[in-house]
């Protein structure tokens, strides 16, 4: 016996307008089975989730690309 899948979350490759996400939210309100679709709206924290994967991100590559410097 398969498991029952209830919903999806789909995440945007950046923020968008809100004009822009009407535009989607009912493209994907067309798909059979779609009962209804959400927003969820940019805050403070996620900018600052944004820039600490950022600085992650380049430490790590600077490990690799300058071993040297690894402090």
């Amino acid at each position: 016996m398969s498991d029952k899948i209830k919903g999806f979350h789909v995440s945007l490759d950046r923020d968008i307008s809100t004009e822009e996400a009407h535009e989607i939210m009912n493209a994907i309100k067309m798909i059979k089975h779609v009962q209804s679709v959400g927003t969820s709206v940019v805050s403070g924290d996620d900018w600052t989730n944004r820039q600490r994967i950022k600085s992650e991100l380049f430490s790590s590559i600077s490990d690799i690309l300058y071993p040297e410097f690894k402090k």
